[in-house]
């Protein structure tokens, strides 16, 4: 199975110059956590995460309409193409501690995000025949190696 096949669509964004208050709109308005930061091209620069605005908020003492999302995102920004297999990008997350990746065309445009959620739901798709156990172990793997404590690996990922 491919990411393409398993990748959410529909994602919002934002640009790195709008207050950090948009991008929590954002998050607000979408139910979600994460909301990646693109370029005029449409290609990722950062994502920033409801924590990024929350840890920003408390320790800046600044009010959010005053802080620019360039200035609270997080630049490292994980990315995979719509082919790439599920099991080669689960391995990524759990190698660099994400939950979410984004998906790029051959350009680096944005073309959707892949969650753990999304990982989870298509694994309960095609598995349908086994336990819920085995349904999820690939998933629990994953989200075991992303929470724990310690170093992230350096090494840029590229599926």
């Amino acid at each position: 199975m491919k990411i393409g096949d398993v990748m959410s669509r529909e994602v919002a964004w934002c640009g790195p110059r709008v207050a950090a208050a948009e991008a929590a709109r954002i998050m607000w308005e979408r139910d979600c956590g994460f909301v990646p930061v693109l370029d005029d091209r449409r290609i990722p620069v950062g994502v920033v995460t409801d924590r990024d605005v929350c840890i920003a908020a408390y320790t800046r003492g600044r009010t959010l309409h005053d802080m620019s999302v360039d200035s609270i995102m997080s630049q490292g920004v994980v990315t995979c193409r719509p082919d790439a297999a599920v099991a080669d990008v689960e391995q990524m997350m759990a190698a660099r501690k994400v939950r979410r990746v984004v998906v790029v065309d051959d350009a680096g445009r944005l073309e959707g995000v892949v969650s753990l959620g999304d990982l989870a739901r298509a694994r309960a798709r095609t598995r349908l025949d086994r336990t819920m156990e085995h349904v999820f172990a690939d998933v629990a793997r994953t989200l075991a190696a992303i929470s724990q404590p310690g170093p992230v690996e350096s090494e840029s990922i590229r599926a």
